[in-house]
């Protein structure tokens, strides 16, 4: 594919791709979707094969910062990005508008953080996240965001138009509340993923032109 679209446009000079997986430093580390990627240095094959200098970047991670960015968010503010897609449920975190990767870029891996006894996040919504949201899912996501309520105290968290309506963050608010002042709690709100995630590619491949520059 790389090939094909570089024929059509030689004159391309960076290259950024999204990847739904944890990556550090360009390489996979954790892909469970996509096991041949696994442990795979993604930068530095991609560069050796266009000559080119190219980014790999953790789909979330390309979401809040396409978010931060389209929506001029400033220096001191600080936002979650949730996806609880196909490919199982990941966010992405800016505080004071820097990109949070973590020491071993894992930082954002929900699907295993342990809200009930027997059962991660990820187990309770792969078998509650059905339309319309079960209240077994509003507790799950309000312990969620109660989290990083009280964990990040974030100014907002972000959750996709591909899985959720305005009418249900209500429901995770008010399942939040049953942890958390609501003084305390972030504004919810509905992103545009698609817009977001490519708005973050699109900027993190810009940054990487002017770098070379």
């Amino acid at each position: 594919m790389l090939d094909r679209q570089l024929d059509r446009t030689p004159d391309v000079s960076a290259i950024s791709i999204g990847v739904a997986a944890a990556v550090a430093d360009g390489t996979v580390i954790f892909a469970p979707d996509y096991p041949t990627f696994a442990h795979l240095d993604l930068k530095r094959w991609v560069e050796s094969r266009t000559d080119r200098p190219a980014v790999i970047e953790n789909d979330m991670n390309a979401a809040v910062y396409g978010y931060g960015h389209t929506h001029e968010l400033a220096d001191d503010q600080s936002i979650v990005y949730i996806y609880l897609g196909k490919n199982g449920p990941g966010a992405g975190i800016l505080i004071n508008g820097r990109l949070i990767r973590g020491k071993t870029g894992f930082s954002g891996e929900i699907s295993f953080l342990p809200l009930y006894d027997d059962a991660t996040f990820h187990d309770r919504m792969e078998s509650e996240r059905l339309a319309p949201l079960s209240d077994l899912a509003f507790d799950a996501l309000g312990r969620l965001v109660a989290t990083f309520t009280a964990t990040l105290n974030p100014n907002a968290i972000i959750f996709s138009d591909v899985d959720l309506i305005d009418v249900e963050l209500e429901g995770i608010r008010n399942a939040c509340q049953r942890h958390i002042a609501v003084a305390h709690i972030p504004d919810l709100l509905i992103g545009t993923w698609e817009e977001d995630y490519f708005a973050g590619l699109a900027r993190r491949g810009v940054g990487l032109m002017l770098e070379s520059i």
